[in-house]
């Protein structure tokens, strides 16, 4: 059995509430499709071995839920590992999913093994897609709304075709708005907050 390592490209952008929606009837008007609509609940981990803080790298167990009957349900679950940022423009790293049964016990086992829990980020995501490029627009718990847009890659060569096009999917929905990618994670973004809170 081979197992297949991608590299995830992804541009970030932070939106205003107007943006949010031109964003999404911009999204209809050039053929993407509304995929789901999920609740996100990531839990983040620190090593015990290094930090991960200082060599940009990701744990987290993911519980994706879905509505049912007006009550969410759990969709999937899943562990993740995000390898560190390649390059100063975009997002561009290695990532790793396994999916799992459990995600409390997954949590338990991680702790057990000495990973440190960090926080918890959740957010409602709605996904959408054409060809490849998958376009999720996020409301983030205590940070806002973002757009982020993402190919996955298996193709190294290849990685400049890609980050060219999701710069232009990027530029066609936001085309009247001149917009900076945010390159922290929402890990990151909730942290600094966080931080910047307590100091007050």
């Amino acid at each position: 059995m081979v197992t297949i390592i991608m590299k995830e490209v992804e541009i970030k952008i932070p939106l205003n509430e107007n943006q949010w929606f031109e964003v999404k009837k911009q999204l209809t008007k050039l053929g993407y499709a509304l995929v789901r609509e999920v609740k996100e609940e990531d839990i983040y981990f620190n090593s015990p071995h290094r930090n991960f803080a200082e060599t940009d790298e990701t744990l987290r167990v993911r519980r994706s839920l879905v509505k049912n009957n007006g009550d969410y349900v759990v969709e999937r679950q899943e562990l993740t590992y995000k390898g560190p940022k390649l390059g100063n423009s975009m997002k561009i790293r290695e990532e790793i999913s396994v999916g799992i049964e459990d995600a409390d016990k997954t949590r338990v086992l991680l702790e057990a093994l000495g990973f440190i829990e960090i926080t918890c980020v959740v957010k409602e995501r709605s996904y959408y897609q054409k060809d490849r490029v998958i376009v999720s627009l996020d409301d983030v718990m205590g940070l806002g709304h973002f757009m982020e847009i993402e190919m996955q890659v298996q193709e190294s060569d290849l990685l400049e075709k890609y980050k060219n096009h999701v710069q232009k999917v990027a530029s066609a929905l936001l085309s009247t708005v001149i917009f900076t990618d945010e390159r922290r994670s929402y890990l990151e973004l909730l942290l600094e907050k966080k931080n910047i809170n307590a100091e007050k």
